[in-house]
């Protein structure tokens, strides 16, 4: 029974040290990397390219989808 008890308590801390150490990153972590931040920096990042390019006079082709293409090839033939 002892042991059992032992075990549990074990259990326990082992627990709570596991959780402390996940958990402890998440707070260190600037207020705005926490959450879902990926979308945002993407939109803010091609901002920031479309914005250098504009002003280095860097024209860029446009890109556009498969499936755009496929129904041209669709039209086409």
């Amino acid at each position: 029974m002892i042991i059992l008890l032992w075990f549990a308590i074990s259990a326990a801390i082992i627990g709570c040290v596991v959780y402390v150490a996940r958990e402890q990153p998440r707070r260190r972590a600037p207020k705005e990397l926490r959450g879902d931040w990926w979308p945002r920096f993407e939109l803010e990042f091609r901002e920031y390219v479309r914005d250098w390019e504009g002003a280095a006079g860097i024209r860029r082709p446009e890109v556009r989808s498969r499936n755009a293409k496929a129904s041209e090839r669709e039209t086409d033939g």
